[in-house]
């Protein structure tokens, strides 16, 4: 109710985008994933540039989206970040473009094994979204998971089994993993 409260007294200030994030991050670590969406949009509601506020907040979106199992809304609401990636990278880093590409990658993973027939060309989108993280936007400590996901999503395909093993390999090479 504080940042609420913050809102309504200094609606001119500058920390209304962090407050209304921090709405956001309320409802979401509630598992209010909907009420988290409607927060997360007001911050970037208001028109203008691609400011760390709104890239974050747009990247929370898309995983609100994911959770309601919204897949195209996830991936529609990522699309401007992954457009304005090196932009953007050069801002908030690699760590937040790689989360992007990984959300991106889990969207339409879950989209494209909901369709019947299976989506195979999204599916090809996702396998391509997980690459980038551990291949293009690195270092990040969202490598192993991507690798991860790629083995599930190769395992799932059915076709290369010997890929998708390959791939569960290298997620477990990185130090950092934790079991």
């Amino acid at each position: 109710d504080q940042f609420r409260l913050l809102i309504e007294s200094f609606p001119d200030s500058d920390l209304i985008p962090l407050a209304q994030r921090w709405i956001g991050d309320y409802f979401f670590n509630q598992g209010d994933h909907a009420s988290a969406l409607v927060a997360y949009g007001a911050v970037i509601k208001p028109s203008g540039n691609m400011s760390p506020h709104r890239a974050r907040a747009r990247l929370m979106m898309g995983r609100c989206c994911f959770h309601l199992k919204q897949y195209d809304a996830a991936v529609e609401h990522l699309a401007p970040l992954v457009r304005d990636a090196d932009l953007i990278k050069q801002v908030l880093g690699n760590d937040f473009i790689a989360e992007v590409f990984l959300c991106q990658g889990d969207a339409q993973f879950e989209f494209a094994r909901s369709k019947t027939p299976i989506n195979t060309e999204v599916l090809r989108q996702a396998n391509g979204a997980y690459t980038s993280v551990y291949a293009v936007h690195r270092p990040n400590r969202w490598e192993p998971l991507a690798w991860g996901r790629r083995g599930d999503l190769l395992y799932f395909e059915g076709e290369d089994y010997a890929e998708a093993i390959s791939a569960y390999e290298e997620a477990l090479r990185y130090e950092s993993l934790s079991i």
